[in-house]
């Protein structure tokens, strides 16, 4: 590992903190003074391995089937019936649950709908 990937991180400075007392269940609690630490630690940066490995084969497979987010909900969902037609359900559902994992930070909107849909999919095909 080089420097870059081990660099030392402050994550709080170190401080005297004042005693001060609260009441607690009627009870008064004094916190005496003390001096707290601060808190460093290396990160390897380089290899920490994400959480989830969600795995895309072919980008833009529902919009190669005429899948849209923006579009309305019947026609999602008859482009959604002729993607399973196409290449099974198990394919389709992969591709809708990739669509929610990806996107459900930054647009959960997007999120929302793809989850929606994979819910009818789910209800629609695999009874």
């Amino acid at each position: 590992m080089t420097k870059e990937e081990t660099e030392t991180v402050v994550h709080r400075k170190a401080y005297h903190r004042k005693s001060f007392s609260f009441t607690r269940d009627g009870k008064r609690i004094r916190v005496p003074a003390e001096y707290i630490h601060s808190t460093e630690y290396k990160e390897p940066w380089k290899h920490i391995e994400p959480a989830v490995k969600v795995h895309i084969k072919h980008p833009g497979e529902l919009e190669s089937k005429g899948y849209h987010v923006d579009e309305d909900v019947d026609s999602r969902h008859r482009a959604l019936e002729q993607a399973v037609k196409a290449d099974g359900y198990a394919a389709i559902s992969r591709a809708l649950v990739n669509l929610e994992v990806w996107n459900k930070r930054l647009h959960p909107a997007i999120t929302r709908i793809a989850r929606a849909d994979h819910l009818w999919l789910h209800q629609t095909y695999r009874q």
